[in-house]
């Protein structure tokens, strides 16, 4: 199984929607083998790092999945996981691999803004939820900081927040990460490349989805990464980082 093998297969996605291709991706899955998976996986990589339409739509889903196993069942995964484990590859294992979001800081930081921070916390929930549907811009910036992920949605589908807005979201650290990733599930934003960017860069974005999105990335990503974020990003991140330059040298 080669690379215009798996381009063969993906061409049945070419008109699924991105909300329906978790579905199409369970289907086709079910149909190969341990070892084909893993395969159809590292060509999901390499097809991106290409460029290519098709391999990009499909591994957006494939990261989006909360969990590996629900779409091809746990025995399956564990039997994949382990023949990356044989092949040495730990990229692949890592971005197998699935854990829970566990917070890293509380929901509010008063270090960031205090003025604005404080202002928020005088709302409650469901005041927060419908102003971030609002048009307010001071109401619409104080939200920024909320880590509430019905808030964080209700701002990533409003019209009036904008990319910088965005962005401070994403870069913000530390972050939660499931605010993190409900922008990445925002099939507005994440198809902007400056937030995959910013995901990508950001320690606190889910290790699997950053692993996922350094295959997104451009030659000069991976080089300012390697000369900048060895100690914040995962080890996977820069051993993929530095096989890619290579590869694209």
């Amino acid at each position: 199984m080669n690379l215009q093998d798996t381009e063969a297969l993906l061409q049945s996605s070419r008109h699924v929607p991105q909300s329906g291709l978790s579905f199409y991706l369970a289907d086709l899955l079910k149909r190969l083998n341990s070892s084909e998976t893993l395969l159809f996986i590292a060509h999901l990589c390499e097809g991106t790092v290409q460029r290519l339409e098709l391999f990009e739509r499909v591994l957006l889903a494939f990261l989006r999945q909360e969990d590996f196993a629900d779409l091809i069942g746990y025995e399956r995964v564990s039997a994949i996981y382990q023949l990356a484990a044989e092949k040495n590859n730990i990229y692949l294992q890592a971005l197998i691999r699935r854990s829970e979001l566990k917070e890293k800081q509380p929901l509010l930081s008063s270090e960031e803004e205090p003025r604005l921070v404080q202002q928020l916390e005088l709302l409650t929930l469901g005041e927060r939820r419908e102003f971030a549907k609002g048009i307010d811009p001071q109401k619409l910036q104080m939200l920024l900081y909320d880590t509430d992920v019905i808030v964080v949605a209700n701002l990533l589908q409003n019209r009036r927040v904008f990319e910088e807005s965005v962005l401070k979201i994403s870069t913000r650290r530390p972050q939660s990460a499931a605010v993190l990733k409900q922008v990445f599930c925002s099939d507005r934003w994440i198809s902007r490349y400056p937030v995959k960017k910013a995901l990508a860069f950001n320690p606190y974005t889910p290790k699997h989805i950053a692993l996922g999105l350094v295959n997104f990335l451009k030659p000069a990503e991976w080089k300012f990464a390697l000369a900048n974020y060895r100690e914040s990003l995962a080890n996977e991140f820069i051993e993929r980082a530095e096989q890619l330059l290579k590869k694209s040298r």
